[in-house]
């Protein structure tokens, strides 16, 4: 490491220094790590602009309570706007163990509310700590969800109410701003042109429940067949009972031509009758449309499949944003899929309610909700 301290140095350089001195960290060799940045100089090591380099240092100065140098350092990143999110996390998680909990939170409110996306990680550390609480104000409606299993308990929701409080919890709608951050990413998988032609076909149509058509024909099978186009209107004929008279049955084109149409005409032409139908263009995943139909018309979604599968072949040059739109899908499809069972004889059994809560951060009478991966929720009370 010696040798390339004080030349001029190119990226695979500075990134073999820069292991070197994670190496010394790590085993707490402290003096010899010392004896290098004196020979070196601080301000030699700093004006390598790397923003390992950077975070090292900053580890450096908290192991040895160096604070003198590590706040010349910590500040000139926060005045420059290089600071990064992970040195500032690094500094919270230091003031914590040094039983400063106080200052930490002081810090994440400073430096890290509204600057930086919130994780998983993030917010089961708030939650946490009673003193954090106050921060989940700021990520109210958040789509951040806590990974479980995690250090938190966690309780099941039973009749749309905690399981721990009893207190009910409420259905958050999607706003504006977040309907056209989906819509975006939709019209970018559609392309524009046919994304507005199939809009406005939805906007024609009269629905209030979108049925998942490829999902029930394919339920129990991995093939379709006629028991399969008679299970689909057992379900029509259900929802149009018990439900709304106003269904819409997303399905590819290919099952209203050629071979399937010759086959289950007569069949096919009865489910024609009972209800709306989007037919969905070759080459589109069914998906893309049927939640767009959700979108546009806020209406539930008939379907057993979680759209966990479903990949967002894009490219971003905003990435942070592109991962929004992932998540708000995520959610809309959480909260507006009802599932549905059937018998193995092909008989239909029966329908989930509808979902009257959002998996949300959110608060009520003093007590705060923070959801969770596994679909339960934390339990706050202030």
């Amino acid at each position: 490491m010696a040798s390339l301290i004080g030349k001029k140095l190119g990226k695979r350089e500075i990134n073999r220094l820069c292991n070197d001195i994670r190496t010394l960290i790590t085993r707490k060799e402290f003096q010899q790590l010392a004896d290098i940045i004196n020979r070196s100089s601080y301000e030699y090591l700093i004006n390598l602009d790397n923003f390992g380099m950077n975070h090292l240092m900053i580890e450096y100065y908290l192991a040895i309570k160096d604070y003198a140098n590590f706040t010349k350092l910590f500040q000139s990143l926060v005045d420059s706007g290089k600071i990064k999110k992970r040195n500032i996390l690094l500094y919270v998680k230091h003031l914590m163990s040094s039983g400063k909990i106080e200052d930490a939170f002081a810090i994440f409110r400073e430096l890290l509310v509204g600057k930086f996306p919130i994780t998983s990680s993030d917010l089961e550390f708030i939650c946490s700590y009673q003193v954090g609480h106050s921060l989940l104000e700021f990520y109210q409606k958040s789509l951040v969800k806590i990974h479980q299993p995690s250090s938190l308990p966690s309780y099941r929701v039973v009749n749309n109410c905690c399981s721990n409080c009893n207190q009910p919890l409420i259905k958050i709608d999607f706003d504006q701003t977040e309907k056209k951050q989906i819509a975006d990413l939709l019209q970018k998988l559609i392309k524009p042109k046919v994304f507005k032609k199939y809009v406005t076909k939805l906007l024609a149509k009269s629905y209030q429940i979108v049925i998942d058509g490829a999902n029930i024909l394919y339920y129990g099978q991995g093939r379709i067949d006629g028991k399969s186009y008679r299970k689909l209107i057992q379900l029509i004929d259900y929802l149009k009972k018990n439900v709304t008279s106003e269904v819409l049955l997303v399905l590819h084109k290919r099952h209203f031509r050629n071979e399937m149409a010759m086959k289950y005409g007569d069949i096919i032409s009865e489910i024609k009758s009972k209800c709306e139908i989007l037919a969905t263009p070759p080459g589109h995943n069914d998906d893309w449309y049927i939640i767009l139909a959700s979108l546009l018309k806020n209406a539930d979604i008939v379907t057993n499949d979680k759209f966990r599968d479903h990949e967002f072949k894009l490219k971003s040059s905003d990435q942070s944003k592109l991962v929004l739109q992932k998540s708000l899908i995520a959610n809309l499809v959480d909260d507006k899929t009802r599932n549905y069972r059937f018998a193995s004889n092909g008989i239909f059994e029966g329908l989930e309610a509808e979902n009257n809560y959002s998996n949300r951060i959110q608060i009520q009478d003093g007590v705060w909700h923070v959801p969770c991966t596994d679909g339960s929720f934390v339990c706050l009370k202030n």
